[in-house]
């Protein structure tokens, strides 16, 4: 059930959402800048500090901004004191009205990052997140590695670290020292493991699911992460799965499995996602391509 908010409501959120964008934004983004120019990141508060103001300000962005989408907007209300009536009017906003809800560009995640070329490449183009996998995989990287990359990376995107069923105080200890700043959950991780990853840091968490029928889609959209992952088996297969299963998936997710420039532009009309997630389909013989970074996102951009 969606919150009733009046124009006036919507007007100051606006306002919020503008200054956050234009004036806080650009503040924080030069404070993590100084704040990692000077040196170790696993031993800089201020760098640490930094980068939780300027998380927290990001956050607050996307909780307005999905309030305003997603609001039932009513007129200010007036009331006849003598006579008692209430001249509130209610005016719903229907989802599938395109033109009466605020279309949000969708997110772009490329995953399983392991050079510093790769940086070069991201850097330029700016996808909101990408991935550092520290799970067992052919793109697995070291904790120590990741910090470097980190160091390079645009303080604009947003580094995700991709885990299996690893223990939550070692999640949380990327999340605190700043070596990322979300964490994906990609294997068996129960609610309890959420639940506890949770009291140990503030990151936000997206927890991967295999979909493979609807049942599984029904236990994605129970999950307590910020985001849910939906993903062709446990990730990296290069493979889609049933898109239509999701047809009706009424929170945020990130879209995987098998996704690159031939078929994004589809999957993103047909599914609709908070953003998609690209790895195999940016390489060439397993190593990240700029070529087809670059067109993955000009696509994606476009739709």
């Amino acid at each position: 059930m969606y919150d009733k908010l009046t124009e006036n409501d919507i007007k100051k959120m606006q306002e919020e959402i503008d200054y956050r964008k234009l004036v806080v934004r650009p503040k924080e983004l030069e404070a993590v800048k100084e704040a990692r120019a000077q040196g170790d990141l696993s031993e800089n508060f201020e760098y640490k500090a930094a980068k939780q103001d300027k998380n927290r300000n990001e956050s607050r962005i996307r909780y307005l901004e999905k309030m305003i989408k997603t609001a039932h907007v009513i007129s200010d209300t007036s009331k006849d004191d003598e006579v008692g009536i209430n001249n509130t009017v209610q005016v719903y906003i229907e989802e599938d009205d395109e033109s009466n809800v605020m279309e949000e560009q969708t997110r772009i995640k490329i995953c399983g990052l392991t050079r510093l070329e790769d940086i070069d490449a991201v850097n330029e183009l700016k996808p909101e997140y990408v991935g550092f996998v520290f799970a067992k995989s052919r793109r697995q990287i070291t904790k120590e590695h990741a910090v470097t990359l980190r160091r390079y990376l645009d303080p604009e995107i947003q580094a995700v670290g991709v885990f299996v069923n690893e223990l939550p105080a070692i999640v949380a200890g990327y999340l605190e020292e700043g070596v990322i700043d979300l964490a994906q959950l990609h294997g068996n991780e129960s609610e309890e493991y959420i639940h506890s990853l949770r009291f140990r840091t503030g990151g936000e968490l997206i927890k991967a699911f295999s979909i493979k029928t609807r049942e599984d889609v029904e236990k994605a959209k129970k999950s307590s992460a910020d985001y849910i992952l939906l993903d062709h088996g446990k990730g990296g297969t290069g493979e889609s799965f049933d898109w239509s299963l999701i047809r009706n998936m009424d929170r945020p997710y990130f879209l995987a499995g098998g996704l690159n420039a031939e078929n994004v532009e589809q999957a993103i009309l047909q599914t609709h996602p908070f953003a998609v997630d690209i790895s195999s389909g940016v390489e060439t013989d397993g190593v990240k391509d700029p070529k087809k970074i670059t067109e993955c996102i000009r696509r994606i951009r476009h739709v």
